[in-house]
């Protein structure tokens, strides 16, 4: 979900990336999905073993995720100050819905 705030910030070129990232590990993504902003200020996207970068790392090797959803204004992967940003972590054996509000900026 998108903070109200931030509805006005959203552009129509913009991009949304929602990652899974293994707080202790590495900051390489277990599992990505590159979406237009156009979804926002809601949207619903499942990450699967199906969505990883790297073929020896996923989503299901970690106990532990960090789920990031990050607005980009450049559409670059690499996160950049004046992104917007929300984040959520979950563990495996849990529910694993969550509801990431994007509600900061990266300074």
């Amino acid at each position: 979900k998108l903070a109200p705030e931030f509805r006005s910030r959203i552009g129509a070129d913009d991009t949304v990336f929602v990652y899974a990232v293994d707080p202790s590990g590495p900051p390489m993504p277990l599992a990505v999905k590159r979406l237009p902003a156009s979804v926002l200020p809601e949207l619903s996207v499942d990450l699967t073993d199906a969505d990883s970068p790297m073929p020896t790392r996923k989503l299901s090797s970690v106990d532990r995720w960090r789920v990031v959803a990050r607005v980009s204004k450049s559409g670059n992967a690499m996160p950049q100050a004046g992104d917007l940003e929300g984040s959520v972590e979950l563990s495996r054996g849990a529910n694993n819905a969550a509801s990431v509000l994007i509600d900061h900026a990266r300074p």
